[in-house]
């Protein structure tokens, strides 16, 4: 048995890269479900497999498996990830909108933090047809313009500088903001261009 572990000193661990491995799985299969549902669902469907599918994408177990995916696939993918899933969350709630009803539910932000000695990093998406808009005292008519507002993302990423000073009665946590980006993206234009 010691030579067995010798040679391979992970056998102690399986079960837990199993189940890392299966929940990213289960969110990615989740993700492709719910975009799958967004444009192919016969419409009488849709709505209920949709909230029943971001009902289970919105769970804690989803979410880290989702923070987990989002680390493996690296930043260049992971934008691509996100924001074809924004764009089907944007078709579908222009696609409610327009049929005079409003979606019920959707996963409408998708964010998460990684921390590092000292620095935390929360990178937050989210689509602009999702979030609950205030009634401007102006509503414009330019349909150019509606359109491309309706087919943009949020993407922002705050990063924070930490210190933590452990004192004889107290403990000082110091946080200072380091960094953060905002930006506005078209998913609609990135798509077909690419």
């Amino acid at each position: 048995m010691e030579a067995a572990t010798a040679l391979y000193p992970n056998v102690a661990q399986p079960a837990e890269d199993i189940d890392e491995a299966v929940c990213i799985a289960l969110q990615v299969s989740a993700t492709l479900a719910f975009l799958v549902s967004i444009y192919e669902a016969p419409s009488s469907l849709r709505g209920e497999f949709i909230d029943t599918i971001s009902a289970r994408l919105m769970c804690k177990d989803m979410g880290d498996a989702a923070k987990k995916l989002m680390l493996a696939l690296g930043s260049n993918i992971e934008e691509q990830w996100v924001r074809s899933v924004n764009l089907g969350i944007t078709n579908w709630t222009v696609e409610c909108l327009r049929s005079g009803g409003a979606p019920a539910s959707l996963p409408t932000v998708f964010s998460y933090a990684v921390s590092a000695t000292k620095l935390w990093k929360v990178q937050v998406y989210c689509p602009v047809a999702g979030m609950i808009m205030e009634q401007p005292s102006h509503q414009t008519e330019d349909e150019k313009l509606l359109f491309s507002l309706n087919y943009h993302q949020l993407e922002c990423v705050i990063q924070f500088v930490c210190r933590v000073s452990i004192k004889k009665n107290w403990i000082d946590v110091v946080i200072n903001v380091d960094n953060i980006r905002s930006l506005q993206h078209s998913t609609f234009f990135t798509i077909l261009l690419a």
